[in-house]
């Protein structure tokens, strides 16, 4: 319980911050009802204030399917990558929806975790194996792309560059050169909001860098304004207990056990709980999640 608590409170703060934030400042304008459905995670033909809050839902929803997945993965890692093969080969076809489109990105976030945690020996061949899959992603990506087609490439692509950087010393110091890693501390907020500078300078008229410029700044406020208090200040600690009391009565009243199991302890000793949280085809980590999650 005090996983799905931490992650109660390190994903919805923010998130209902950024909504109000939208509401109030944002370019787009939409009925109340669907600002209600966007805080209760309901996407089916809601209009949304950010379209980058599209992936929230979806992630939610993962949290749903992380216990199930991961017992997988402790289980069977022969059937877990031959899942993830055949939700990669789904994608190229008219089958697919989005939350099965995103479900490998977030699988291999798993992968990805485990090999990095246990300094699997395998692991020095993520950089050159990202080399060339991250060079015919980029060939076989043209202006009229729609993403179906190289999706699997850019997928895979960043699963690996997650691994080469856990395993590749020299990238891993300059993933940990300050200003990087501060990025990556504020990504949740740069994520949440940079769409709003982006949205002010198209409608001003500036060019698309200084919307990226502007879209870093804003996000970079949001984090410390709106995100900050929930990561690193006691307001977390209370908030995460509070969520820890309160998510084992909503389980029983919907009659569910709060309770679970991972295969005993010999699995739980070589199986690490701890998640990247993906930002889907990005598979962002930030320091708060990793935080979160040990």
């Amino acid at each position: 319980m005090r996983f799905a608590a931490k992650r109660c409170v390190r994903i919805l703060p923010p998130y209902y911050a950024a909504i109000v934030v939208f509401a109030l400042l944002g370019t787009v304008r939409v009925p109340v009802a669907d600002i209600v459905r966007q805080a209760l995670f309901l996407d089916q033909g809601t209009r949304l204030l950010n379209s980058s809050f599209w992936s929230l839902a979806v992630e939610f929803r993962w949290y749903f399917l992380f216990p199930l997945v991961l017992l997988l993965w402790t289980r069977s890692q022969r059937t877990f990558l031959f899942l993830v093969v055949a939700l990669l080969a789904l994608q190229q076809t008219r089958a697919v929806s989005t939350d099965l489109a995103a479900l490998p990105a977030f699988m291999l976030g798993i992968v990805a975790a485990d090999l990095t945690i246990r300094r699997d020996t395998r692991t020095w061949l993520a950089l050159p194996l990202f080399a060339i899959v991250a060079v015919v992603a980029f060939i076989r990506t043209t202006p009229t792309d729609t993403g179906q087609e190289t999706s699997v490439l850019w997928e895979i692509a960043a699963f690996l560059a997650v691994v080469a950087a856990g395993a590749t010393p020299f990238l891993t110091r300059i993933l940990s050169f300050a200003p990087i890693a501060f990025i990556g501390v504020a990504s949740y907020g740069i994520y949440l909001c940079h769409e709003l500078g982006i949205a002010y300078a198209e409608r001003w008229g500036y060019g698309p860098w200084l919307g990226a410029l502007a879209g870093l700044l804003i996000g970079i406020v949001f984090w410390y304004i709106g995100e900050r208090p929930f990561t690193d200040t006691p307001l977390r600690t209370a908030l995460v207990s509070g969520f820890a009391q309160a998510l084992p009565r909503f389980f029983s009243l919907a009659g569910l056990s709060s309770r679970m199991r991972l295969g005993g302890p010999q699995a739980m000793e070589r199986t690490p709980i701890y998640l990247p949280v993906a930002a889907l085809e990005l598979e962002r980590v930030s320091a708060g999640d990793a935080k979160d999650l040990r």
